[in-house]
């Protein structure tokens, strides 16, 4: 089965996430809140963060500088470097602060930059070649 761009976008944020792989049920339910219900990718990306079974894995109260050393060891298997934990750190403060000044909740705009994050940084990550750092 070929998977859409939105079903490619919640595979990497299920990785994120959950830490697993996704299945067609939470694809297609995912892919049904932008497509059929029109909420934007950043708004379930939010809303992702913001669920129980993900605040157990990144609690509401970890840092920027925490959330960031998470994504790298979940996600990447490893710890960050000083230059990538500053740079992402400094990155998901413009995001939230982005999301504020568009007029979103202040609480739901940590959850949406750490959504957006998180696929940023898996979007560098994927883009980046072996020994290369990013």
């Amino acid at each position: 089965m070929t998977l859409t761009a939105t079903q490619q976008y919640f595979s990497k944020f299920y990785l994120a996430a959950f830490l697993r792989a996704p299945d067609l049920g939470g694809l297609n339910y995912w892919n049904d809140e932008v497509l059929v219900h029109g909420k934007s990718l950043q708004t379930v990306g939010g809303i992702i963060f913001s669920l129980p079974v993900v605040t157990a894995i990144y609690p509401q109260e970890l840092t920027d500088l925490q959330f960031v050393e998470a994504i790298y060891n979940n996600v990447f298997g490893r710890v960050s470097d000083e230059e990538g934990r500053n740079y992402w750190s400094n990155e998901i403060a413009t995001l939230r602060n982005g999301f504020i000044t568009q007029g979103h909740d202040t609480a739901f705009a940590a959850f949406e930059a750490r959504g957006q994050l998180a696929m940023n940084m898996i979007n560098a990550g994927l883009a980046a070649l072996d020994g290369v750092d990013g």
